[in-house]
Order: C-alpha cells, then structure tokens, then sequence
C-alpha cells in the first residue's frame, strides 16, 4: 500500500507533556496500598519476563517518575513475580 503525501511536514516535540499526574492522583485518590500492590505485582509479573535492561528502563522511566513510593513498589514487585518464575525462566525470555 502506497501513499502519497504533500505539503509540510513537522515533527511535534512533546518533552513537556505531562504523562504521569494523572497516574499519580489515581493512585493516590482512588486506590488503597492493597490496590497498588496488586496492580504492582500484575503489571511487575509480565514485566518480569523481559530482559534485565527493559525492567530497568521500566523503572526508571515509567514508575518512579510517577512517584518514589510507587516505584519502590514496582521494583520490589519485579523482585518477587522474579522469585516466582524462577531466575532461569527470566533468563530464556525474549
């Protein structure tokens, strides 16, 4: 499939967005700490099938930026859903 495009094209910068607040205040507002464990450990049991450098990268910029505590918990999540799968398991997978 072909396209055919004219005229001016631009890119649109968005390194200001804000893409975390909204994360934040739901966290904060609408769900008790057994909620944001169990959110934590549902998102960290997928994410622990990744490789090493993608969990890291996880952490660094999606959970901690929306808050301290919440990355905390992330990463300790990952830890476990990792104790749980099993290290060599971690290892194979893509």
């Amino acid at each position: 499939m072909r396209f055919h495009v004219s005229g001016d094209v631009d890119r649109i910068d968005t390194g200001d967005e804000d893409n975390f607040s909204m994360v934040r205040l739901y966290l904060e507002k609408d769900v008790d700490e057994a909620q944001i464990e169990r959110i934590a450990y549902r998102i960290a049991s997928t994410l622990s099938l990744a490789k090493a450098h993608l969990q890291e990268r996880f952490l660094t910029n999606m959970a901690y930026p929306v808050s301290k505590y919440f990355g905390d918990i992330m990463k300790k999540a990952l830890a476990k859903a990792k104790e749980a799968n099993g290290e060599n398991y971690v290892k194979t997978a893509y």
